[in-house]
């Protein structure tokens, strides 16, 4: 019997989509095919006594991570890095309107070991250096709300002015649904070898990541939960931080990468959303696990991409709400419409792939970035900032575009045919 193109296609494509899920369910069944029988109700022997159960590990759980630093009680913030109040509070509302649970650390580290199950979908909230904020501000906010979260400290910060943590606000943040972890001894560039020698810097390395955990669990241990988690600092790190990383012992190393966390993740190289003080910017983003864009309205059916983004958003290539049938695109923005672009300020990140080295042309203010592995997932997100303008001013452009996976596999399937 022939098979069609049309039906090879259909059964070739569902085995392939199925090879493009991101998160896997690895679970299989085996069926005994042996039949036992009792001819006299007298012989058939009592049930066992019921085993204990464990909950099976949901592999297919995605969790978005939230970053934060520092908090104000004004109502308004010109640092990205410092978020107001008001905001914090509407964050924290929108997430329970939301329905999504809001983990602890410990929760989070035992369903990456396989120990402890996770719902679908749900947030992990850290907080790195060690502000005064993060206890005067923010720890009320979330008692009110009663959501835990981790505070990444450096060590030397704690207690070393009137803006950092003093050990007894650390005690009370661990005795209130708080966690800490490590940010490093000196929240210093982990990739930056300066001018040690190579075992110098190794050593220095290790220093950072242990010496670090080391104060932490001497000071506080007896206070509250010490979690064997990192941060890198400005969420930078290398092959060499990593391997620091995997010699000390940590379970999980977080990074400044937009991208939700799954069962496959990276260990050391696990996602989180910098939440941006002055506006906010990536929360939307972060708690949306559908598939639009969350900071862009959903575009209409029957309009075309260009007709629904905004003015600013169609340098941007792929265009924003395009359906492209190529795996490896070319990411690009004009700029040009932004005076003095500070070129060392780019930083472009893809989602699935991670921060880029992305090329700026000075000449036409176009930043570019050619994908060097095939893009897997359904919709991939870009995210771009740089600084511009007198003040240096810093600008995010955060887009989405989809993959037309079905053309991209007929494409494949009948090249394969025509062998």
């Amino acid at each position: 019997m022939l098979v069609t193109s049309c039906q090879w296609i259909g059964e070739r494509w569902q085995a392939f989509d199925e090879s493009l899920r991101l998160d896997p369910l690895e679970e299989t069944s085996v069926a005994s095919g042996e039949t036992v029988s009792y001819p006299n109700a007298t012989d058939v022997p009592p049930p066992p006594p019921a085993a204990p159960t464990t909950e099976a590990v949901n592999r297919s759980a995605r969790v978005a991570v939230l970053g934060y630093h520092d908090f104000t009680a004004d109502t308004k913030s010109d640092n990205d890095m410092v978020l107001p109040a008001r905001l914090l509070r509407a964050q924290m509302e929108r997430i329970r309107k939301a329905g999504l649970p809001v983990i602890s650390m410990e929760e989070f580290l035992a369903w990456r070991s396989g120990e402890g199950s996770l719902p679908p979908f749900s947030v992990l909230i850290t907080i790195d250096d060690g502000w005064k904020a993060v206890h005067d501000i923010a720890l009320p906010i979330f008692l009110e709300y009663d959501v835990p979260f981790t505070v990444f400290l450096y060590t030397d910060y704690i207690e070393s002015g009137d803006r950092s943590l003093t050990r007894e606000e650390i005690r009370r943040i661990l005795a209130n649904k708080g966690t800490i972890g490590s940010h490093s001894v000196s929240h210093q560039n982990l990739s930056q070898q300066k001018d040690r020698s190579a075992d110098d810097h190794k050593a220095w390395l290790n220093t950072e990541f242990t010496q670090s955990l080391e104060v932490l669990r001497a000071d506080f241990d007896e206070a509250g939960s010490v979690s064997n988690t990192f941060a890198y600092p400005f969420g930078i790190y290398n092959d060499l931080a990593i391997a620091a990383a995997r010699e000390a012992g940590y379970e999980a190393c977080f990074t400044v990468n937009a991208e939700k966390v799954s069962w496959a993740s990276d260990r050391y190289r696990l996602g989180r959303y910098i939440i941006q003080g002055t506006d906010g910017a990536n929360f939307s983003e972060a708690i949306a696990f559908g598939q639009a864009m969350p900071a862009m309205s959903p575009r209409p059916s029957g309009q075309n991409a260009a007709d629904e983004v905004d003015e600013r958003l169609k340098v941007l290539r792929p265009l924003p709400y395009s359906t492209i049938a190529e795996r490896l695109p070319m990411i690009s923005a004009d700029l040009s419409g932004y005076e003095n672009v500070v070129p060392d300020s780019i930083r472009l990140q893809v989602s699935g792939v991670g921060q880029v080295a992305a090329a700026f042309d000075p000449e036409t203010s176009t930043v570019s970035y050619q994908t060097r592995q095939p893009l897997r997932r359904e919709h991939t997100q870009a995210r771009l900032q740089f600084r511009h303008g007198q003040s240096a001013k810093t600008e995010t452009l955060l887009w989405t575009f989809s993959l037309d996976r079905m053309a991209i596999y007929e494409q494949k399937a009948l090249g394969d045919m025509g062998k």
